[in-house]
């Protein structure tokens, strides 16, 4: 993957429509550190440069997944909630109503959450609940030929038949490092 990969393409996974409140949010925070010295902005500085550091490091490696950045989103919404207070404050004031657009861009991602909870995924439960299903002795062995992580493996199979004696197998998804 190239240098740019968690800028281009995991942060618009992680935060889809959030991206840019996130942006707006960090913008906010930066500028107000030239008028405000309080313990939240140095709590929200130290948050910001662990998301900068880890991003930096991890676009250093050469094998990059978006899941890698996973950990820090909860911290990455922080920086949207900023925003999303600030705009609806700034319109309240303005309009005395709070503005259903920014309510509705962040609705959105509602229908893409419900896909990945109840539909994404259901078939390789689906498969690992039905080999668990068969008797020892009608099963000898299983491989899994799909890309890396794909499958939930022991964490639903349960078959230490399988596993101690080498017939369960999966192919391997190591980063080159020679």
């Amino acid at each position: 993957m190239p240098w740019h990969y968690y800028l281009t393409q995991a942060y618009p996974i992680l935060l889809t429509t959030c991206l840019p409140f996130f942006f707006h949010g960090a913008t906010l925070h930066f500028r107000s550190l030239s008028t405000r010295h309080d313990s939240s902005s140095a709590k929200l500085t130290t948050l910001m440069g662990v998301i900068i550091w880890a991003t930096a490091i991890y676009s250093l490696a050469g094998h990059k997944e978006w899941r890698f950045l996973h950990p820090l989103l909860p911290v990455m919404h922080l920086f949207c909630t900023k925003s999303l207070l600030h705009l609806t404050v700034e319109q309240t004031t303005r309009h005395k109503s709070i503005p259903p657009r920014y309510l509705a861009l962040v609705l959105l991602q509602i229908p893409g959450m419900i896909y990945v909870a109840l539909f994404h995924g259901r078939a390789q439960i689906g498969v690992m609940h039905f080999l668990r299903s068969i008797s020892p002795a009608n099963l000898t062995s299983v491989g899994f030929l799909m890309p890396c992580h794909s499958t939930p493996w022991q964490a639903y199979l349960h078959r230490a038949d399988l596993a101690a004696t080498g017939r369960m197998w999966a192919l391997g998804c190591e980063p080159p490092l020679g």
